[in-house]
């Protein structure tokens, strides 16, 4: 067996001397001369030159060398696999978001997640919240990326962090010049109660029936006895800040705890409201399938990612 041993080879070859190998490795000089002669006879070839101290590698003995350091790797990598093997860090865990959500977390989470965890395979479903609640409910999914406070039941919810719900202006609304401040397009500042009532009778484009997002802008509304004037509905922030660059209304978006959030330098973006008008982000999953160990794993990843804003930590 030409690896047997290979750690007293690639001994010999660290320390160029077959007594300071042997010292290390606890042995008598004499055996290992045996080992090292059984092994090239074995080869047939030298390994050494024994014309120079300290010992030099034959162009033969480096190849070998080559070849056991590649086995110590393999074997060391085995040994870490088995090892994640009995932790459970083997299988498959399915995480439930939104297309939005997807859009803005996945190119961060993904490639960390498989970086940390590559034995674990992990799948993703994109879909409304009433869909990933069925996905949760029905074992489809493991665990789903969701806002509270709702109405679902049977949930647990593990906090991430909260998520302002900004309003989103034309640069170019005359409205915006009766605020005492004049508004910095592309950033997010803060409209006082008193300034937002300028825009009560103004058009407003908000989400469909359904998602999360209407119903606390719904809810804003109705704080101030306002009832909006709403002049369409659709689903994507992208299609609603498109139509607002159109001059078509305002609207609403989220600000998303990590991931490139596509805000524009032709808009203007306001926080509303004391406390500021949010949401919170939660790991959810149902109470019947507790998460699995590659599950906690993924939970641990992403609120690792939400305390770094979304950027992993360098080793």
């Amino acid at each position: 067996m030409y690896f047997k041993n290979y750690a007293y080879f690639l001994m010999i070859a660290q320390e160029g001397s077959i007594s300071k190998a042997a010292e290390k490795l606890y042995l008598t000089q004499p055996s290992l001369s045996k080992y090292l002669k059984r092994l090239e006879e074995n080869l047939g070839v030298e390994l050494f030159s024994r014309e120079s101290y300290p010992l030099t590698l034959t162009e033969a003995g480096t190849i070998y060398q080559r070849y056991l350091e590649d086995i110590r790797a393999k074997e060391a990598q085995l040994q870490q696999d088995f090892a994640e093997f009995r932790e459970g860090l083997f299988g498959h865990v399915t995480l439930a978001l939104t297309e939005w959500r997807s859009s803005v977390m996945l190119p961060a989470l993904f490639p960390y997640f498989k970086e940390k965890y590559p034995h674990i395979t992990l799948s993703i479903r994109e879909g409304s919240h009433q869909q990933m609640l069925h996905w949760l409910e029905h074992g489809q999914a493991d665990l789903a990326l969701m806002h509270y406070p709702n109405d679902y039941q049977n949930l647990e919810l593990d906090f991430l962090s909260q998520e302002n719900v900004i309003m989103v202006v034309n640069q170019n609304d005359p409205l915006l010049q009766k605020m005492a401040h004049p508004p910095r397009p592309g950033e997010i500042q803060h409209l006082s109660t008193e300034e937002f009532l300028l825009f009560r009778d103004a058009p407003f484009i908000l989400n469909i029936e359904g998602q999360n997002i209407r119903q606390i802008v719904l809810n804003f509304f109705s704080s101030l006895n306002i009832t909006p004037n709403v002049v369409l509905e659709v689903k994507g922030d992208q299609t609603k800040q498109n139509l607002v660059q159109a001059g078509i209304g305002n609207s609403f978006a989220a600000f998303a705890t990590f991931g490139v959030n596509t805000y524009r330098e032709d808009l203007c973006y306001f926080s509303l409201g004391d406390p500021p008008l949010h949401w919170n982000l939660a790991v959810a999953y149902h109470k019947k399938h507790p998460p699995t160990l590659q599950a906690q794993k993924l939970i641990l990843v992403i609120r690792e990612l939400v305390l770094q804003g979304g950027t992993p930590p360098r080793e």
